[in-house]
């Protein structure tokens, strides 16, 4: 399962201009429907994030990789005739979780446990 996101690119002052990019997006979305391809509600980003707005993309109706979806390069092709300079970014596989992240544990050796030169010289617990 792809989680796939669009940033856009104000080509003006974002606020100037926000009315006018919900209304397109909205245009956009009402196109994607049909087909199984649902933009997510238009949300203003960070500036870590590249962009001016984001847009999540669910394609859960739509089989295969996103890179082969005609229906998903058309909108990005139409927010890029409009001027948005959409840039679509993909996350590939499940998140780890902390518990996957995790070392697998020892259990913890005691200092009289030790053998070699080291645990002869360490004073007992």
């Amino acid at each position: 399962m792809y989680e796939l996101m669009i940033s856009l690119l104000a080509p003006a002052e974002p606020h100037e201009i926000d009315e006018w990019v919900e209304e397109q997006v909205q245009r956009l979305r009402d196109a994607g429907e049909p087909h199984g391809l649902l933009l997510g509600r238009l949300v203003r980003s960070r500036p870590q994030q590249g962009g001016h707005w984001l847009i999540k993309v669910d394609r859960r109706a739509r089989a295969g990789p996103p890179e082969k979806d005609v229906v998903l390069a058309a909108i990005v092709i139409d927010l890029e005739r409009l001027g948005l300079r959409p840039a679509l970014f993909a996350a590939t596989g499940r998140p780890r979780t902390l518990a996957d992240a995790r070392r697998p544990s020892h259990p913890p050796a005691r200092l009289t446990e030790r053998h070699g030169q080291r645990a002869r010289r360490s004073p007992p617990i």
